[in-house]
This record gives structure tokens, sequence and C-alpha cells, in this order.
């Protein structure tokens, strides 16, 4: 039985955001470096953000949904590279 709602769906998101991340990760590693600099900067933003914040108890279940926005619109635009 859940006892957290929020923290069960921020766990959730968490779960999305790590493996929406991954996937980024791996297409800017087989991508030409040359497309992929101007979104570098962004992807060690937000790596930063995920190594200091990966347990999500520091921050909001509305911030946790606007960093999977986040991350879900930097893979989109990787994918469009």
């Amino acid at each position: 039985m859940i006892t957290n709602q929020v923290a069960y769906d921020k766990k959730l998101l968490g779960n999305k955001i790590e493996e929406t991340f991954k996937e980024v990760s791996s297409l800017l590693r087989i991508l030409d470096t040359d497309k992929t600099m101007f979104i570098m900067g962004e992807w060690h933003a937000f790596n930063d953000f995920w190594s200091k914040n990966a347990d999500l108890t520091e921050i909001s279940l509305e911030e946790t949904q606007e960093r999977l926005q986040q991350v879900t619109d930097l893979l989109e635009r990787v994918k469009n590279l």
C-alpha cells in the first residue's frame, strides 16, 4: 500500500528522468561532436543537477515534473540532430 502519494509520484518521475537522461547520454556519445556541441552545455547543467538531487528529497513534485519535461525536451532536440 502506498503511504505517501507525493513520494511515490516523485519516484516514478525520477525513474523516467533517469531513463530519459541515459538515452540522451547514449545518443550524444554516438553523434558527431560538431552537431552536439551546443547541447552539451545543457547536458552538463542537467547532469550536475541530477548528480546532486537524484534522491529527489530536496525538490518539490512540481520541480520534478519540470525537470522531466526539461530532459524530455533535450532528448527530442538530440533526436532531431
